[in-house]
């Protein structure tokens, strides 16, 4: 009798219902399309998002341990997990703590990486996003706002900020709304540059919270108020990173090199 296999896609969510279409939703219709013989599954790992997702909106959405119950009672034996978490960090390693608890339910369990964990991920990442935005003249800044974290595997934000340097792309720029590098390489890069136009855009798979808040709200702490303050007409993109196909992609390409590798 032939195992009935799964996909779950894990995502921490985000509480804006029309973001979360056009990214994490785009993702899960990606792989799904990739994984047509699994039967697709998905969860959101911060229960605050969930709840505040069904009070506001209605709308209701498994949490991780509720998809991993869900697909056990369902027979599901051969699970393929693929985050759409973009480092290897605190989300990434909550969420392996979870399906290891889980493990003994499912025959075979196998878990792609997230966006991130690699030098050669980080190339594949720089090199998309320079493709996608290589109209913007060096004359101007792509401004990226990156989340951060205190437990990355990879100094991500400072490898793209190097790679875009030795690519010819040093009107790109990355900081970060939390932790290490922050927003001063953003403030020094303008100031050293001066250049005609700031773009702002989120180096965040959904354009949610940070993005409306941190990176344009109207108060004087948002990068759009600093950059301004500071005299340089800004512009911005809410365009999180899982709505572009190329980036989507790279998420297909981990689940199919993890399929073949059993969580232990």
């Amino acid at each position: 009798m032939q195992k009935k296999s799964a996909l779950l896609v894990v995502s921490f969510g985000t509480a804006y219902p029309e973001a979360g279409k056009k990214t994490i939703g785009m993702i899960e219709r990606g792989l799904a399309s990739a994984f047509i013989h699994r039967t697709m599954y998905s969860a959101w790992t911060s229960r605050r998002i969930v709840q505040k997702l069904k009070k506001t909106h209605g709308i209701s959405r498994d949490t991780l341990p509720e998809a991993l119950e869900r697909m056990h009672k369902q027979g599901v034996a051969d699970v393929l997990i693929q985050p759409t978490y973009m480092l290897d960090g605190t989300e990434n390693e909550n969420m392996l703590h979870t399906v290891r608890n889980y493990r003994e339910r499912f025959d075979t369990v196998a878990v792609g990486s997230p966006l991130l964990n690699s030098r050669s991920d980080v190339r594949e990442l720089a090199t998309a996003l320079e493709r996608l935005l290589s109209g913007i003249p060096s004359s101007e800044s792509v401004v990226f706002m990156g989340h951060g974290s205190t437990q990355m595997k990879l100094p991500v934000y400072d490898i793209l900020n190097k790679m875009f340097k030795e690519d010819g792309f040093a009107h790109f720029i990355v900081g970060t709304v939390e932790h290490e590098p922050g927003f001063l390489p953003v403030l020094d890069h303008v100031q050293s540059r001066l250049p005609d136009k700031v773009i702002l855009t989120p180096l965040l798979v959904t354009a949610g919270n940070h993005a409306l808040y941190d990176m344009i709200g109207e108060h004087d702490g948002s990068w759009k108020a600093q950059l301004e303050k500071a005299g340089v007409e800004t512009k911005c993109s809410l365009k999180g990173l899982g709505e572009y196909r190329e980036i989507r992609e790279l998420y297909i390409r981990r689940a199919k090199e993890a399929e073949s590798k059993v969580l232990r």
